[in-house]
């Protein structure tokens, strides 16, 4: 067994092993408070998320302001404040229900926030795009080896490892990219008796893919050099 694949092997197991213990969420987050409302309350969106246009003036005396809203959406993971924490409680059709807000869409009056998290989510986005279109080209070059009986051959190897090698990259560019938008979102976003906190969602399939294509491609070299050696025999 070449040192190759004992090192994807070795990777291979502790993804599994990170994968079943992923159930166990590790979670960053910092107590703040907000200074004009501690507490959670409703009603009516404050005048910060629109924008006024023109007055319109219509026959008869009437007049309108159209207005439009100016404001973003974000999805982000929260949790209750541990030392003021509240429970949510639902009564109805006589039962009682305990909630607990586990994620939340934020709307965020534009302005508020830099570009940050958009240029991060853009840049992730057009890797991830030119990931894929490689892995397309090199899935087709493999494909068209298979078909020619170019099985046990360097570069049908060479194309798997590169292919896994891109997909557990995918993984790291999803996972830095989601951690570095939520830090973000951290330092920025003070909510009442709540905080923004990361939660990694990266695709753990693209890791375990990735893993598995380089310990085949290291297989299949193991399988050429068997096939030459009996070769020499013969």
């Amino acid at each position: 067994m070449n040192k190759k694949i004992k090192i994807y092997c070795g990777l291979f197991v502790a993804v599994l092993v990170l994968l079943l213990i992923s159930k166990i969420r590790v979670e960053a987050y910092q107590y703040g408070s907000s200074s004009d409302s501690p507490v959670l309350e409703f009603g009516n969106k404050p005048s910060e998320f629109y924008i006024e246009n023109d007055t319109v003036y219509y026959e008869g005396g009437g007049m309108a302001v159209n207005t439009r809203s100016k404001s973003i959406s974000l999805d982000v993971f929260v949790k209750h404040h541990t030392t003021r924490r509240r429970e949510l409680i639902s009564r109805a059709g006589g039962q009682v229900y305990s909630i607990q807000v586990t994620s939340a869409k934020l709307n965020v009056p534009i302005g508020q926030l830099s570009n940050t998290p958009l240029i991060s989510t853009v840049v992730a986005a057009i890797i991830y795009f030119i990931a894929i279109i490689w892995v397309l080209i090199l899935a087709f070059r493999i494909v068209s080896s298979i078909r020619k009986g170019e099985i046990f051959v360097s570069k049908v190897a060479r194309y798997l490892e590169i292919t896994g090698i891109i997909l557990a990259a995918l993984y790291l560019v999803q996972f830095l990219s989601g951690y570095l938008i939520t830090q973000y979102y951290i330092k920025h976003i003070v909510l009442a008796e709540m905080e923004v906190i990361f939660r990694n969602t990266a695709n753990f399939m693209l890791l375990i893919t990735g893993f598995a294509l380089m310990i085949i491609s290291q297989i299949i070299l193991m399988g050429k050099d068997l096939k030459e050696e009996q070769e020499l025999t013969i």
